[in-house]
């Protein structure tokens, strides 16, 4: 059984509004909180591939861990993609915050409208189970 994720809204000055469906979110282009940790080793920055049955942006490279805040969490908890993804166990005070970005995508109907909380953590892939990751200079990253 399949249960709806409900993500918290917020106007452009990031006041928080309603809740509503991931789906109406990104239906209505409505602006919502996301969590990104990026994860560096030495000179070197980890990406993953996301999954072939991802809806949005199958089988291309992303964030080292990256997802959406449900409703409920604090931007805290987006520390869970870590584990989720990676299998790192982490807490929030284990990463460095980069900045909060303000973005905006849009692919025909489909508008993502993300406050994101970027993060950094160093690691070496020894630490977890990110071999699924691949690496790229932190020079060569614009």
């Amino acid at each position: 059984m399949c249960t709806e994720e409900w993500i918290q809204t917020y106007d452009e000055a990031h006041r928080p509004l309603s809740r509503k469906t991931r789906d109406d979110v990104h239906k209505l282009g409505l602006w919502h909180d996301t969590f990104h940790c990026w994860l560096v080793e030495r000179d070197t920055v980890l990406l993953q591939k996301r999954s072939a049955t991802k809806k949005d942006f199958a089988s291309l490279y992303d964030v080292t861990a990256a997802g959406h805040l449900q409703a409920e969490e604090r931007i805290a908890d987006g520390v869970r993609e870590l584990e989720e993804e990676l299998g790192l166990k982490r807490n929030i005070e284990d990463l460095t915050f980069g900045a909060v970005i303000q973005d905006t995508i849009q692919i025909g109907d489909w508008i993502d409208r993300e406050f994101t909380h970027v993060y950094f953590h160093t690691t070496n892939r020894r630490s977890g189970n990110i071999s699924m990751c691949v690496e790229t200079t932190i020079n060569s990253v614009v």
